[in-house]
């Protein structure tokens, strides 16, 4: 690199020379169309070096950064993977110990929930936030479509990237009964198979491809249709930024909740993004089926304002983090 970098000072150098040497023969007046030929043949020939020494200068420092950036992924994949065996373990741990002394299948099961009217409910928000229920409804339309189509990436089945290891964060915070805010059109998403059936209640705006083992309404996260205190962990697997009211969800989490209950959340969260305000003035949707992402600048700070942070178990993606957040309701 220092060489390359020494000749194309060099080659600078000589152009400039050359330069003087035409200029003056220019201002001298002198009739030296040889002369002058042959030192234009010159420049353009260093002028065609300089080019080749800066473009391989340019392919070498790409070829750098190419370098430097695999590294840093390579790293960041080795730390992710060494923390995903880590909590693995835990997980594994967590499992035991309850099979030790059948906490799992302690407690009463979930009592099936209250009748929901989904065309209610939608009413409902639109009355109370009016100004951006069209652009959210607009994103919840696009996701219906996209649930339609069967993906296996917008599914939680073993082979997505991520869902058992939230089932291994589930088993070392989640306790008793457990409900599931947005759990999707499987019959049983993975990161539950570590839940029994009568322990497990769930919502989900989209019917099933088949029918859920456990028990389950078609309900919007806003309106749960469980008296209050009816489950001792809440779940949200990459759903919480599909609600539309945040705040009425986290009172409507907390109304469900035991005393001392958990709230356990996997979702994206990117470094800085528009704070959601759904109640004040229009906003324009994020992409197709997002009308905000959580963001570092404010999402954890929404939060703790209604519960308090037991661990957050973040893995570094491009853009944002797959982040794990268990949280415990006063």
């Amino acid at each position: 690199m220092t060489d390359v970098r020494y000749e194309l000072g060099a080659i600078r150098e000589e152009i400039a020379r050359l330069s003087g040497q035409v200029e003056r023969l220019l201002q001298g007046g002198t009739d030296t169309a040889n002369t002058l030929n042959m030192l234009t043949v010159q420049a353009n020939a260093l002028n065609s070096g300089q080019i080749g020494a800066a473009n391989a200068l340019n392919g070498l420092e790409v070829a750098l950064h190419g370098v430097t950036h695999t590294l840093a992924y390579l790293r960041e994949t080795a730390e992710a993977s060494s923390r995903l065996a880590w909590l693995e373990r835990r997980g594994a741990a967590a499992m035991r110990a309850r099979l030790l002394t059948g906490a799992r299948d302690e407690g009463p099961s979930v009592v099936a929930p209250a009748a929901a009217d989904w065309d209610a409910q939608m009413a409902e928000l639109r009355r109370r936030a009016p100004r951006n229920f069209d652009a959210w409804l607009h994103c919840f339309e696009a996701g219906r479509r996209e649930y339609e189509k069967r993906l296996p990436d917008s599914l939680s089945t073993a082979a997505h990237a991520y869902a058992a290891d939230f089932g291994t964060f589930i088993q070392i915070h989640g306790r008793g009964r457990m409900l599931d805010l947005g759990v999707g059109p499987l019959a049983k998403p993975t990161y539950l198979d570590g839940v029994t059936d009568d322990k497990l209640g769930a919502i989900d705006p989209l019917p099933p491809y088949e029918p859920h083992p456990f028990a389950f309404s078609l309900s919007a996260a806003e309106f749960l249709p469980w008296p209050d205190r009816s489950f001792d962990t809440v779940i949200s697997a990459t759903s919480i930024d599909h609600v539309y009211l945040l705040d009425v969800t986290f009172d409507e989490i907390k109304r469900v909740l035991t005393p001392g209950g958990r709230f356990l959340v996997w979702t994206g969260v990117f470094e800085n993004t528009r704070p959601y305000e759904p109640y004040s003035a229009a906003m324009d949707p994020l992409d197709a089926y997002h009308l905000f992402h959580p963001g570092e600048n404010w999402f954890p700070q929404l939060l703790e304002q209604h519960f308090r942070l037991i661990e957050r178990f973040d893995i570094a993606s491009v853009g944002y983090s797959n982040s794990f957040l268990a949280y415990e309701v006063g």
